[in-house]
């Protein structure tokens, strides 16, 4: 399926005559104590099946997230925008009742008028997603997917239909509902003195903010201003997020990846002294260290356990510690912070690890002194279950298997070309752990939730000031009449949009830095990441600044509409 749920080594296949016989204890005594994982095929594949779900596991609810949000907020902008025209339909409520219509003809005649329109949206949404279905799966899943053609699940497509017409419905008879008069509470003293401060246009433009009523229905100022600073929330946090994982890698020691390149896979002692001279006469290395690996019991589960140790000549490679330290003697370890977590192990605690060798297994008591994020190539292992303990402790006759280089930044092309040379099967860069992968595969989700709902926002905003300015040419041209220019009369509507949508954006902009750092860091946590949420306060004045500049752009019109209407043909019924 992809390189991240690929295993390699040797597989040998024993299909016993007689099912009776131990086979495990048999090959052991024929092989010479050979060790090796009994099972094998079974377990591979289940560790595929796992990985394959962690990796799609993710997608698939960046998937349902955004369709999810999409969807509601599709329909609460769109429901809001059809129960003004509903309310505006039914100002005739009180000559209808008159004449004896009852409240649930009202509601039967809402019913007809939306119907029509709730079953062409039913079966419009059907046939889209019936249409759109060769788009999906996506990543890893995709590479699954052998024939991807159009196909059709019958199940969820009629409710799916079915949830968008009971919805449009469900508007309906809510808009027919008798509105609830609520009384209106003085404003205080400080606001008449900031209004009076302000320019003959600004208090014209704030006075048309004022709760206006248009039938039964009242002005759209909420959903306008809601829709602004959820908006603004929206950019604001997927700012962070997908900044934060961008900077998470370009930065591999974040994510466990200790130094710049890996060399060796070396098989003996010999080698690996043969690979340690090699990499002396390889000039501009700032940084390098020989790395020890085997698999142990820890807690009773399978891990493979890490030791650096210096070689001559450099500054050692260290992997990163959030808390404590790193291992100084054979008798401490250091273990992710989800997989201390999970051992329900605290620093200071002892913690059991049994590791096989040559005179059979032994077991360690060992002292939890600090918190580690490390990644491995060689085997994979995500940063959550990294595990780094003393060289003294798994140092054998066999040598180091790796080398861990940091590389002059300043020479970095020629270096890399030299220890290509002088490690031609063995070089090797850092690759991004599964964990780090699968949050780059739906790093577009963030953006394009903000997207749709900075569109559908838009859209309401523009609704709200069209009528607004439409409930204002009243006043609009009674200022014209009294002296003001049309430019003045023009910036009135815009001082209306800017006060209408300035607040709404600034308090959705530090609500978002606030939700996106907190989403990062509960991320970071969970796999043993280390990378801070990044500083999104130039995001937040692009933010402010071009709401404000789309609120006066999408004003802009209806202003330029209502500044230029005819006097005579406003004022013609007084």
């Amino acid at each position: 399926f992809d390189d991240d749920v690929a295993t390699y080594g040797t597989g040998l296949v024993i299909v016993p005559t007689d099912p009776t016989i131990d086979l495990e204890t048999l090959a052991l005594e024929r092989l010479n104590q050979v060790r090796g994982d009994w099972g094998a095929p079974a377990d591979d594949l289940e560790d595929r099946l796992n990985a394959i779900d962690r990796s799609i596991h993710l997608q698939v609810n960046g998937i349902r997230t955004f369709a999810v949000i999409s969807a509601l907020a599709a329909l609460i902008f769109g429901g809001q925008s059809l129960a003004r025209q509903l309310r505006r339909e039914l100002a005739i409520r009180a000559p209808l009742s008159a004449h004896g219509l009852r409240a649930s003809d009202m509601r039967r005649i809402s019913l007809f008028r939306i119907a029509p329109l709730a079953g062409i949206a039913g079966l419009g949404c059907v046939t889209a997603a019936f249409f759109a279905s060769p788009i999906g799966p996506i990543g890893t899943a995709r590479k699954a997917e052998i024939q991807p053609g159009v196909r059709a699940d019958w199940l969820t497509l009629p409710i799916g239909g079915l949830a968008v017409v009971l919805w449009l419905l469900a508007v309906a008879l809510f808009v027919c509902r008798p509105p609830r008069v609520r009384a209106r509470a003085p404003r205080s003293m400080w606001f008449g003195v900031l209004v009076a401060s302000m320019s003959a246009p600004a208090r014209a433009g704030v006075s048309y903010l004022r709760p206006v009523r248009i039938g039964e229905f009242h002005s759209p100022r909420r959903t306008a201003v809601g829709g602004c600073a959820v908006a603004a929330a929206a950019v604001v946090a997927a700012a962070v997020l997908v900044g934060s994982l961008g900077s998470l890698l370009d930065h591999p020691a974040r994510y466990g990846f200790v130094g710049d390149a890996l060399l060796g896979n070396f098989g003996s002692a010999q080698q690996a002294e043969d690979g340690a001279a090699r990499l002396e006469e390889v000039p501009n290395i700032t940084a390098a260290s020989e790395l020890y690996e085997t698999d142990a019991l820890v807690e009773g589960g399978l891990h493979p356990l890490f030791a650096f140790a210096p070689t001559a000549g450099h500054q050692p490679t260290r992997p990163a510690v959030t808390a404590g330290r790193l291992p100084e003697s054979r008798n401490e370890i250091a273990l992710a912070a989800p997989l201390a977590a999970a051992l329900h192990k605290h620093l200071g605690d002892l913690v059991e690890v049994s590791i096989p060798g040559p005179d059979g297994e032994r077991t360690e008591q060992l002292t939890l002194v600090g918190h580690v994020v490390l990644s491995a190539l060689f085997p994979a292992v995500n940063p959550k279950n990294g595990v780094v303990v003393d060289p003294a402790l798994i140092a054998g006759e066999n040598g180091a298997q790796n080398l861990l280089v940091s590389i002059d930044p300043a020479h970095w092309s020629e270096t890399t070309s030299t220890l290509r040379t002088s490690f031609p099967n063995s070089f090797a860069t850092a690759v991004p752990p599964l964990d780090v992968l699968n949050l780059q595969r739906v790093s577009a989700v963030p953006t394009l939730l903000a997207t749709v709902i900075g569109l559908l926002a838009a859209g309401s905003l523009l609704h709200a000031l069209v009528l607004i300015a439409s409930t204002a040419r009243h006043d609009l041209t009674v200022l014209r009449v009294l002296g003001a220019s049309t430019g003045q009369a023009r910036a009135s509507m815009l001082w209306s949009a800017s006060v209408l949508v300035g607040p709404a954006v600034v308090l959705g902009a530090v609500i978002g830095l606030v939700f996106g750092r907190v989403g990062w860091w509960a991320i970071a946590r969970e796999r043993a990441l280390d990378q801070p949420p990044i500083s999104a306060w130039p995001w937040i004045a692009v933010v402010i600044v071009g709401g404000l500049t789309l609120a006066n752009m999408v004003a802009w019109l209806p202003a330029r509409r209502s500044a230029h209407t005819p006097a005579a043909t406003v004022l013609r019924a007084e």
